[in-house]
């Protein structure tokens, strides 16, 4: 009788992943596809496949937001950093690595109004303005990472958490130039305008700029 209802649980249970297994991997192939397109794949995946709003994600579109609020809480977070090293331990610091805290607090302040402004234009779906603002983003934070990298006065965790919030940006990037791809069309990643990479996009009238 024990073996029974083993037996038969074990049959529900199989069968329930045999249903929901198909609808897990269907709300996820958006995610995989299109980050097999980006340079920072695997992050990608383990990033955008992490946030809950990806399962719904129905276009590259809503994809572009989930990856700007990502990057965006990452940068945040070293911006918090940066503000509370300088301020409980400035003293600590030598001069060098106290004025790359300094310079990398205004780089991180542009870079989140840039993400702000980036999320505001694909909100209104002018992907080009968007592509400009994430470039500006990396600027600024090719700039902190820039003096990190010099050696003298570099924090090794402010370095990787420069880094990070580099690669986050990158993904962001190479969505923005899948979104708003050059006229000759070697603007993306690789190559190309993302047509393909929405589930029922047809000719890809949701990914074309307007």
């Amino acid at each position: 009788m024990k073996s029974t209802i083993n037996n038969g649980t074990l049959a529900l249970y199989l069968f329930i992943c045999i249903s929901f297994f198909p609808l897990l991997d269907a709300e996820n192939k958006l995610v995989t596809e299109t980050c097999q397109k980006l340079k920072e794949k695997d992050l990608c995946l383990s990033r955008l496949g992490a946030e809950q709003a990806s399962q719904d994600a129905k276009d590259i579109v809503a994809l572009t937001l989930i990856a700007i609020n990502v990057a965006a809480s990452n940068g945040s977070e070293t911006a918090t950093f940066i503000r509370t090293t300088l301020s409980e331990s400035a003293e600590t610091l030598a001069p060098t690595t106290e004025q790359n805290f300094e310079d990398c607090s205004e780089n991180f302040e542009d870079a989140m109004q840039d993400l702000d402004d980036a999320l505001a234009l694909v909100t209104s779906r002018d992907f080009k303005g968007m592509k400009t603002e994430v470039g500006t983003a990396l600027d600024d934070a090719n700039e902190c990472a820039a003096a990190l990298n010099q050696g003298e006065g570099k924090d090794l965790e402010l370095f990787n958490r420069t880094n990070n919030f580099l690669q986050l940006c990158s993904i962001v990037d190479d969505l923005a130039h899948i979104l708003a791809p050059s006229h000759d069309g070697a603007d993306g990643p690789n190559s190309d305008n993302g047509d393909n990479l929405a589930p029922n996009s047809g000719n890809g009238d949701n990914l074309a700029p307007n």
